[in-house]
Parts: structure tokens; C-alpha cells; sequence
């Protein structure tokens, strides 16, 4: 989509509030995206075709859930737990550390 309209991968980032990796990874598929995130980059995009990006999200979320989905909604938005393994790991993001957390909020 974004290759489609023209826009710039700094200014893609900039739109989404990312960084230019996150965006270069989720738009070749090395890193996991949301049915969520799928439809706000389209709504960033201007995405017009709503069939699309309906079957984008769907395919997104035939992902499977991860570890830490179980917790999502669950941790306060001052605990910072990162999705991906190298960052989150260093954050605590570990499966024992976000139970404790949950249960403790």
C-alpha cells in the first residue's frame, strides 16, 4: 500500500509513529502485524478498498495468538513489554515475568 500511494518509508514511520525497521519488517513479512495494526496503516494510507484490506486483516490474525497476548489487556500501560524476543527479553518481557505482573496490578 504504501509503495502504491508513493509515500516514502521516513515518512511512513513518521505516520505510524515508528521506526523505517519496523516498518521495512512488517511490509516484508519478518516481524508479525495485528488485524488492529493492519487497518490503522491502511486508514495512515488511505486505503479505499475495504475488501482488501478486510482479507489483510484476516490473514493477520490466522497468526495464532503469542504468549503474551494472554496478558494484552491485562498490564498497565506504564509495564513496557515488547512482543518481539531481543527487546522484550531485556525488559523482562519473559512469560513468568508478565503473569506476575498481571497479577499483581
Amino acid at each position: 500500500m504504501r509503495e502504491h500511494i508513493g509515500m516514502p518509508i521516513n515518512e511512513a514511520a513518521t505516520l505510524h509513529r515508528t521506526d523505517r525497521t519496523t516498518v521495512s519488517n512488517t511490509e516484508s513479512a519478518r516481524s508479525g502485524v495485528s488485524g488492529d495494526r493492519v487497518r490503522v496503516w491502511a486508514a495512515n494510507y488511505r486505503c479505499p478498498e475495504a475488501g482488501y484490506v478486510d482479507a489483510l486483516a484476516d490473514m493477520a490474525k490466522e497468526r495464532g495468538p503469542y504468549w503474551w497476548d494472554e496478558y494484552r489487556d491485562s498490564l498497565p500501560d506504564s509495564v513496557c513489554v515488547h512482543p518481539s524476543p531481543g527487546r522484550g527479553q531485556a525488559k523482562g518481557g519473559t512469560r513468568p515475568w508478565a503473569r506476575a505482573v498481571a497479577c499483581c496490578t
